[in-house]
């Protein structure tokens, strides 16, 4: 097998999308070399050939429909072991911000629950340092907006 990159495109509304991502991610000699398409997170970049999901296009052409769940179970009919984890760079994590170009890049900007995230204290700071109350900041506020205007 090539080290080229497979492309799946597929939605997660698809029945035999989901079916085929299930059995490829039990194919480590599959699995390791698909990367995913979400077609309702990208129809921006969607090839114009892509007519269906489950749609993979392989270094040997495109196949879809009916035929991508005959050749998957035919190769999960030769190789049943669990595929790789997701942190190797392979298998299927159903991320739907995974990236075309194959960079893990997309979660840099979120963080997890509980970890932090620059709003710590936040319940302190019901007021600021001058003691005045949020409407009191909106009257100066307003009051400052009818000066500069006049």
């Amino acid at each position: 097998m090539s080290d080229q990159k497979w492309w799946l495109f597929y939605s997660k509304r698809c029945p035999h999308s989901m079916q085929f991502i299930e059995i490829a991610s039990k194919i480590p000699e599959v699995s390791k070399k698909i990367a995913q398409v979400e077609v309702e997170l990208n129809k921006d970049r969607l090839p114009q050939w892509l007519k269906s999901v489950p749609t993979l296009q392989t270094d040997d052409g495109v196949i879809s429909g009916p035929e991508l769940l005959k050749w998957i179970e035919e190769k999960s009919k030769k190789d049943l072991e669990p595929s790789p984890m997701t942190t190797s760079g392979g298998g299927f994590d159903i991320n739907p911000y995974s990236s075309l170009n194959g960079s893990d890049d997309s979660f840099k900007t979120f963080s997890s629950i509980g970890s932090k995230n620059g709003s710590e204290g936040m319940e302190e700071c019901k007021q600021d340092s001058s003691g005045k109350s949020l409407d009191q900041m909106q009257t100066e506020r307003a009051a400052d907006i009818r000066s500069l205007m006049a």
